[in-house]
């Protein structure tokens, strides 16, 4: 097997294995499920909230699409089947569109610096490769970042047509569908002379911007992807946090690193060049809008490759005696780095000791009120279980004052019962860090008691009279 190939196996079976190994996460996969469900079952997308016990705005959701897909493979082979295919189809066919170009250069390994950025995109984007509507949306971001890279002189009718098709796709499948008019308004705006040109590029975005509105939400998908920023970052939602050198380490640090790298590329081409053109390329536009959030930044790594690729930082191939098992060495080194940090990325929420255990604890109870639940175990347990929740991870849908509420009664405040009883609550799953005040509450009160300890969480349940 040559190094090309052997580069090639590991450059798949790394990530692959990575995300494989980790727990399953349900975060934000089977609330998405439970969408699906809603529509296999009355034919009529869910408009309205049915899980909670709060009142909820309207939905709005752009994962409409995927969502029916999710349910109808959830129905064919359950659960698991679900989080597999984002597994060995999803990210497998991302790897490959990253793959395919430096494939053909023959730049996939050798000595020269491919396997360092490779290495990177791996530990850097590893907060994305987690089974969600987002993992998805890697597939067409990533063909339009590699077409929009290619683009010197104006459009062409057919990459129009392309991009068209490619926004009516994405907006059916995640909200970062605006990342196609970004990126290409970016490149025609920094790179287009002369005012025609500038009404014929103008022209270009208007016609992709109303194609992005052929979803059952329409326009209002726009208003709901700046609330969903907004307080997502009011309520101190991990992912949406400012990308700190510690954020979902390595990324945070990582980031940076590559912030001033790419810096350092471009003065340089500045230089050689004696103009700005390379700031028109995508990724710096990828780059800033990483710095205002951790998730943004780890979509730097995604396309790291393709940019290296375009600025001409990658060499070609040379096979040596002694660099031949170079990529196998490093590789599995950087695996077994990587080893330590899986649980920290992937939610705990799926491990089956935790949320399957006590949802089948709950279901033995035989009970059908209301469950006051960590966050992030509301999604699972909305598709679980009858028993209606508090929250889950579409944070934006609950009012200020009931987000507020529920961090408070978490926190052991005083008026507690008042807030479980008035949602007819007669079970509380709490994160036991997180829940602690509450959870001291509830040991003084003799109402209730645990049912279930498992990991992080612990289960009470108000006792039956």
């Amino acid at each position: 097997m040559t190094d090309q190939k052997r580069a090639l196996c590991f450059a798949f079976l790394i990530p692959i294995l990575f995300t494989l190994f980790a727990p399953f996460s349900a975060i934000d996969l089977a609330v998405w499920i439970a969408h699906g469900e809603y529509f296999l079952h009355t034919g009529s997308l869910l408009r309205h909230d049915i899980f909670s016990v709060l009142p909820t705005s309207e939905l709005i959701y752009p994962s409409a699409g995927l969502s029916i897909f999710y349910a109808w493979i959830y129905r064919w082979v359950g659960l698991s089947g679900v989080c597999l295919f984002h597994v060995f189809l999803v990210l497998p066919l991302v790897l490959f569109i990253l793959y395919w170009p430096l494939w053909k250069a023959g730049l996939l390994s050798g000595p020269g610096p491919t396997k360092w950025y490779l290495f990177s995109f791996w530990l850097g984007a590893v907060p994305l490769f987690v089974e969600r509507p987002a993992m998805v949306a890697l597939i067409p971001f990533a063909i339009s970042f590699q077409m929009i890279s290619k683009i010197d002189h104006g459009l062409s009718k057919k990459d129009l047509a392309l991009f068209i098709l490619m926004e009516m796709l994405w907006v059916n499948l995640h909200g970062s569908f605006v990342l196609l008019p970004l990126m290409l308004g970016w490149k025609l705006f920094l790179r287009t002379k002369g005012i025609r040109n500038l009404i014929k590029s103008g022209a270009v975005l208007v016609l992709i911007v109303l194609s992005s509105l052929i979803n059952p939400f329409g326009v209002r998908v726009y208003p709901y992807l700046l609330e969903t920023a907004r307080l997502s970052k009011e309520r101190s939602i991990t992912e949406w946090g400012f990308p700190t050198l510690t954020a979902q380490f390595p990324t945070g640090v990582l980031f940076w690193a590559l912030f001033i790298f790419a810096v350092f590329i471009l003065i340089q081409k500045f230089k050689r060049e004696k103009n700005l053109s390379a700031f028109s390329h995508p990724f710096y536009l990828i780059l800033i809008l990483g710095l205002f959030s951790i998730r943004n930044a780890a979509l730097a790594f995604v396309v790291l490759l393709p940019w290296a690729h375009s600025m001409g930082l990658l060499s070609p191939i040379k096979e040596n005696k002694d660099s031949k098992n170079s990529t196998n060495l490093i590789a599995i080194s950087v695996l077994c780095l990587a080893i330590p940090f899986v649980f920290h990325f992937k939610p705990r929420a799926w491990d089956e000791t935790v949320a399957f255990e006590l949802s089948d604890t709950i279901k033995k109870d035989g009970r059908s009120c209301a469950i006051f639940n960590a966050w992030e175990l509301g999604s699972f347990l909305m598709l679980e279980l009858p028993n209606k929740i508090y929250l889950d991870s579409r944070n934006i849908i609950y009012t200020k004052t009931d987000f507020d509420s529920y961090k408070k009664t978490l926190q052991g405040d005083s008026n507690y019962e008042s807030f479980l009883e008035k949602g007819h609550v007669c079970f509380v799953l709490v994160d036991k860090q997180q829940g602690e005040g509450l959870i001291k509450r509830l040991d003084a009160n003799s109402n209730w008691e645990i049912q279930g300890n498992v990991g992080a969480y612990v289960l009470y349940a108000k006792k039956k009279f």
